[in-house]
C-alpha cells in the first residue's frame, strides 16, 4: 500500500513574483554564435494540485509575465516578454516523480516569445519548450530548451517576413521573491460612494450624494503590451448607490447598465513595483427614480483614478476614488420622455470590502415599499388622471434556486404573496374636503407570479427579476363612500435588474406599456393603468 505524502508536497494555488535569469545562444544573420545574458523578472500563476492521467499528482503552470533584457551583438539592446497574445498562452506543467511525494518533479513551460529590438519586434516561429527538474514550488530551479532547438528569428515586414536568424539554445534560471505577487483573478465586493453634478436645461444644478456598494471583477495580471509592467483587466459587474434629488422625483438610484461592458484597467507606474498603479473605468450607466429609468449614457463614461491605486483592491485602508465627466448622460422626464437634464461630472469612490453574495436569495422576505402608479378612470365612472404615490408593505416568496428553463443560469421563481399600499390624493387642492384615500393590494383572484434569473451562469448578480401584478384598487371619497373599484384586465409586468441581494432599485412597468382597468364588479371598462413602479425602501 502506497504511504502518504512526505511534508514537501504541492502548495495550494497562488502566484509567484521572482527574479530571472538567462542565457540565450542566437546566431544572427550570417555571424557567429553568440550566447547572450538576460536579467528581468516572471510573473508564475499556479493551480491547486490534481491527479494527472498517470495517476501522480501535477500542478499546471501559466506564466503571466516575462520581462528579460540584454544585448545581442547585430542587434544591440533587446528585451524578451512573454508575447501578449491571448491565443498563444505560456502555459507548464509540474509533474510528480513518484506515486508516494511531490518532489522531486519534473516540469517544462511552452513559451511563446516576443524580443523587442531598436529595429523593430522580431517573433520565433514557433514555441520554445524548456524543461527543468523541480524541487520546490515557487522554484529556484533551471529550466533548459533541448540541446538541439533550431528555431528560426522573424521579423515581419510590410513586404513579407524575414528570416533574420535562429534561436540555437536557451535557459531560463529562476530566482529570489521580488515582492508580494498582485491577487489571482477574482471578485471584490467593496462599499462605495458617489458625487454627481447634475445640470438642468434651465441652468441651474444640483449636487446628488450617493452610496451603497460596487462589484469588481478582476482578471489575472498580464503584460499584455509586453513592456514589463503588470496590468488587471477590472470590470464593474454590479453597482447600487442610493440618494436623494430635491429635482429628480426624490430618491434616486445609480446602477451600472448591464447592456454595456464597463470594464477598465489597473496598471503598475514602474517596472516591478506594484503600487502605486494607474487606474480607469470605463462605466456605463443607468440612473433610476421611482418611476424607473431616467438616464443612462450610449458612451462610455471614462473615469479615472488621478492619484492612483496605493494598494490593491479590495483594500480597507485606502479607498480609490475615480474622476471623470460622464459623456452622453442625459436624464428625461419619466412622464414626457422628454430631455431635463444632464449629468456633467461624476466622482466614483471606492472603498472598504464586504462579503461577496454567493448565490440568488430564496425565502420569503416581507419589506416596506413605496407603489407609484399613473392612471387615468374613465369619466362615467370617477373622472381622475393622476399619479398617485402609496406606501405599505409586500409580502414576496422566493421558491429554491432551479435551472428551470434549462439555460445554464440559476433562476428561482416568485410570487408576491400580498401587498397593501395606501395613501391620499387630492385632485383639486384649491378646493377643501376633496382628498381621496387609496389603497391598492394584489388581486386576490389572480395570482402574481414572477422570477429571478441570473444574467451568467458564474455570478449570481446581476440578475433580471419580474412580476406579473395583478392589481385591486380601492378609491374612496373624503366621507368614506367607495368612488371607484377597479382592477387591471391584464397584468401589468414590472420588471428590474437586481445588482445585490436585497436591491431597493424600482420594479418598473416598461415604457409606454400600458394595461386596461375595468371595474371590479361589472367587468366593464373604467380607465387605464399607465405605469407602475414598486420599489422597496428597507
Amino acid at each position: 500500500m502506497k504511504g502518504p505524502l512526505s511534508v514537501s508536497s504541492f502548495p495550494a494555488a497562488g502566484i509567484d513574483s521572482q527574479q530571472c535569469t538567462a542565457q540565450l545562444e542566437v546566431k544572427i544573420g550570417s555571424a557567429r554564435k553568440q550566447k547572450v545574458d538576460l536579467t528581468g523578472s516572471v510573473l508564475i500563476k499556479r493551480s491547486n494540485p490534481r491527479v494527472g492521467t498517470n495517476a501522480r499528482r501535477v500542478v499546471d503552470m501559466e506564466i503571466l509575465s516575462l520581462d528579460l533584457s540584454g544585448t545581442v551583438a547585430g542587434l544591440g539592446s533587446i528585451r524578451i516578454a512573454k508575447t501578449f497574445d491571448p491565443n498563444f498562452p505560456s502555459r507548464g506543467m509540474v509533474q510528480a516523480r513518484s506515486f508516494r511525494r511531490d518532489f522531486p518533479a519534473d516540469s517544462f513551460f511552452d513559451l511563446f516569445l516576443l524580443w523587442r529590438t531598436p529595429q523593430g519586434v522580431m517573433l520565433p516561429e514557433r514555441v520554445l519548450r524548456v524543461t527543468g527538474k523541480v524541487t520546490a514550488l515557487p522554484s529556484l530551479d533551471r529550466y533548459s530548451a533541448a540541446k538541439d532547438t533550431n528555431v528560426n528569428l522573424l521579423f515581419p515586414t510590410n513586404n513579407g517576413t524575414l528570416n533574420v536568424g535562429r534561436i540555437t539554445g536557451f535557459s531560463l534560471k529562476l530566482g529570489a521573491p521580488l515582492h508580494e505577487a498582485p491577487l489571482l483573478a477574482g471578485t471584490d465586493c467593496l462599499a462605495s460612494t458617489a458625487t454627481m453634478d447634475v445640470e438642468f436645461t434651465d441652468g441651474s444644478r444640483e449636487t446628488v450624494l450617493l452610496a451603497g456598494s460596487t462589484t469588481v471583477a478582476r482578471s489575472d495580471p498580464s503584460d499584455l503590451d509586453a513592456d514589463g509592467k503588470w496590468e488587471l483587466r477590472t470590470e464593474i459587474v454590479a453597482m447600487e448607490l442610493f440618494g436623494n434629488s430635491r429635482t429628480l422625483f426624490g430618491p434616486v438610484t445609480l446602477t451600472n447598465n448591464p447592456a454595456g461592458n464597463s470594464v477598465g484597467g489597473m496598471r503598475q507606474r514602474n517596472n516591478g513595483v506594484n503600487f502605486p498603479a494607474d487606474s480607469f473605468l470605463d462605466a456605463f450607466l443607468l440612473l433610476q427614480s421611482s418611476f424607473g429609468t431616467i438616464g443612462l449614457n450610449n458612451t462610455a463614461a471614462r473615469l479615472t483614478a488621478p492619484d492612483g491605486v496605493e494598494q490593491v483592491i479590495p483594500s480597507v485602508t485606502e479607498p480609490v476614488a475615480y474622476l471623470g465627466a460622464p459623456t452622453g448622460f442625459n436624464i428625461v422626464d419619466p412622464f414626457t420622455n422628454q430631455p431635463m437634464a444632464r449629468v456633467v461630472h461624476l466622482l466614483l469612490t471606492l472603498g472598504a470590502p464586504q462579503p461577496c453574495p454567493t448565490t440568488l436569495p430564496t425565502g420569503r422576505r416581507a419589506v416596506n415599499a413605496r407603489g407609484n402608479f399613473a392612471l387615468e378612470i374613465a369619466r362615467q365612472h370617477f373622472p381622475l388622471t393622476a399619479v398617485l404615490r402609496l406606501t405599505g408593505p409586500i409580502v414576496i416568496e422566493r421558491g429554491p434556486l432551479a435551472d428551470q428553463d434549462s439555460d445554464g443560469r440559476p433562476d428561482t421563481p416568485t410570487e408576491i404573496l400580498s401587498m397593501d399600499l395606501t395613501g391620499t390624493f387630492d385632485p383639486n387642492p384649491q378646493q377643501a374636503g376633496d382628498e381621496l384615500t387609496i389603497r391598492i393590494t394584489q388581486n386576490a383572484a389572480r395570482r402574481t407570479l414572477g422570477q429571478t434569473e441570473q444574467r451568467s451562469a458564474g455570478r449570481p448578480f446581476p440578475a433580471d427579476s419580474f412580476f406579473d401584478v395583478f392589481f385591486d384598487i380601492q378609491i374612496d371619497d373624503a366621507a368614506g363612500q367607495r368612488v371607484a373599484h377597479l382592477v387591471n384586465s391584464a397584468p401589468m409586468r414590472v420588471q428590474n435588474i437586481l445588482f445585490v441581494p436585497e436591491a431597493r432599485t424600482p420594479y418598473a412597468s416598461a415604457w409606454g406599456a400600458s394595461v386596461n382597468l375595468v371595474d371590479a364588479q361589472t367587468g366593464q371598462p373604467a380607465g387605464t393603468l399607465f405605469a407602475v413602479a414598486l420599489t422597496p425602501t428597507e
